[in-house]
């Protein structure tokens, strides 16, 4: 997955997610694919900034 794909994936769950839950789905997106960024050294910042 490459750090684009993470981004919008990000995106999506937090934008999808009902206002209530965003914070949620943001903690959920760190458990789920915390091996791809770890393995692949991107900081959460690239993440986050990464333009879609």
């Amino acid at each position: 997955m490459t750090l684009k794909d993470l981004s919008i994936t990000l995106s999506d769950m937090y934008f999808n997610a009902p206002p209530k839950d965003r914070v949620t789905m943001i903690h959920l997106f760190g458990i789920k694919y915390a091996n791809v960024i770890l393995d692949n050294g991107y900081s959460r910042k690239e993440v986050i900034e990464k333009p879609i």
